[in-house]
């Protein structure tokens, strides 16, 4: 795919993540087309940055799909780096978009977290321009899944996250990715684009990685110990999130939000 100067658009919508999590998916969803090989398979699909660019209202938005960070192979790991690197270069007035994958009963991975860690680390993003999707939610999940996993990234975060849930969909479901691409619209919609740029390199040891992981584990743990005492707080965050998910759509994105972010 080419890949044109800034000026042909406003801002980025990057979306970020491991591999295997379905940032193809989700771009293509928010692109409105199959613009994006995505496929399920044990090796990662997407090994350069990508992108496109759509109209939202009258905002040009490029959305950036690029390969995962943490995978076995230590080149492609450093390929990955270069990848996200250069994106950002090209446009580093951008809304990222960090997706985690939640298919295995619904936990957060250790390695999103970490991953998540290490690219914070070296850009430094601005909370106003962050949003996260908790992705590819098994059905029959708990009546305040939504609420115990926005606290949960809380603890595991350090800060208040902008979330939405996407479950299990088949991208050949029309209604399904309709309302997935309304949840990808309003996420967005909330975001104001910042710039953003390297400040300290990709730091991913194997040392490292696995002290985080360790890290992130334990935080996970507690949470879930603690979790009976926080039904409240879960509550209220539940509440919060459906009463967001049920109000009117803004389907548009605002141009004062790239002004501003500007």
């Amino acid at each position: 795919m080419s890949h044109p100067s800034s000026v042909e658009y406003d801002a980025g919508c990057m979306i970020l993540g491991n591999s295997g999590v379905g940032k193809s998916t989700l771009a293509n969803v928010l692109a409105q087309g199959d613009c994006f090989e995505a496929a399920y398979q044990p090796n990662a699909v997407t090994q350069t940055t990508e992108h496109t660019v759509r109209q939202f209202n009258d905002v040009k938005v490029a959305i950036f799909n690029m390969p995962g960070l943490i995978e076995n192979d230590p080149k492609a790991v450093e390929r990955n780096k270069r990848e996200i690197e250069r994106a950002f270069k090209e446009c580093p007035t951008s809304v990222p978009m960090y997706v985690f994958d939640c298919s295995t009963g619904g936990r957060i991975r250790d390695e999103d977290v970490v991953a998540f860690q290490a690219l914070d680390e070296a850009f430094h993003f601005d909370r106003r321009a962050l949003g996260f999707v908790c992705n590819q939610i098994p059905t029959g999940r708990p009546r305040d899944y939504e609420g115990q996993t926005t606290l949960c990234l809380q603890r595991l975060l350090g800060f208040s996250p902008r979330v939405t849930f996407v479950s299990k969909f088949e991208p050949s479901d029309k209604a399904g990715r309709h309302h997935v691409f309304v949840q990808l619209k309003t996420l967005v919609n909330q975001c104001v684009p910042c710039d953003h740029r390297l400040q300290a390199p990709i730091e991913l040891r194997t040392d490292k990685i696995e002290a985080m992981k360790k890290q992130a584990r334990a935080l996970q743990d507690s949470f879930n110990k603690e979790k009976a005492d926080l039904t409240d707080q879960i509550n209220d965050l539940q509440r919060k999130y459906e009463e967001l998910q049920n109000s009117p759509v803004k389907e548009e994105v605002h141009q004062h939000h790239y002004e501003e972010g500007g």
